[in-house]
């Protein structure tokens, strides 16, 4: 099985990149410090703990569909890390309202994800499986591992392959690219 921790995919944005982005935007230490600093304790945490966003995201937008109740949500949340649930993830599943999937926050990074993949395949089934199955048949447990495997799958073909052609840019590249956003938006500024 591998093993991967939230240490192993830790980035840390370096000097170079805050020096890029204070010369480009013409901003002081103090003040592209505090943006730093802002998106590592308050925004990148959050994003780190968004597992499975984009299938979890697409799954609440069909739910809210389904439900006819617009304000129907998934939320994923942490076991108490005492908990024994150590490898496992579990849903409860509020009829018409919402859905909660429970993980423990010990487990590790591709453990997690596949767990929350399974109980995703559940939420699925019960709800969108074509041929009516009904949340109490049996056979919803390897149904639902086999649509995560997919699931799964298909976020690792992601990764590899299509991921590719969006992450060879360079920090440089990424920062003029804005600058070039900040101009346009300026010429039509002034165009009004």
């Amino acid at each position: 099985m591998n093993t991967t921790t939230k240490q192993d995919c830790e980035f840390k944005f370096d000097k170079e990149v805050r020096d890029i982005m204070k010369k480009y935007f013409k901003l002081q230490d103090k003040t592209v410090n505090r943006i730093f600093n802002y998106y590592e304790k308050d925004i990148r945490d959050a994003i780190k703990g968004s597992y499975l966003a984009h299938y979890i995201r697409s799954l609440e937008q069909k739910l809210k569909e389904y439900t006819k109740n617009p304000l129907f949500s998934i939320i994923v949340r942490p076991l108490p890390s005492n908990s024994k649930n150590l490898n496992i993830g579990v849903a409860r599943y509020y009829h018409n309202r919402y859905v909660i999937i429970y993980y423990h926050p010990k487990m590790d990074e591709i453990q997690l994800r596949d767990c929350l993949a399974h109980e995703i395949g559940h939420i699925f089934l019960c709800n969108f499986f074509p041929d009516g199955l009904k949340p109490d048949e049996c056979l919803t447990e390897p149904l639902a591992s086999i649509l995560g495997i997919l699931f799964m799958i298909d976020i690792n073909d992601f990764y590899k392959q299509r991921c590719k052609k969006y992450s060879k840019r360079e920090y440089n590249e990424i920062v003029e690219d804005f600058i070039d956003i900040n101009k346009r938006k300026r010429k039509l500024k002034n165009k009004k």
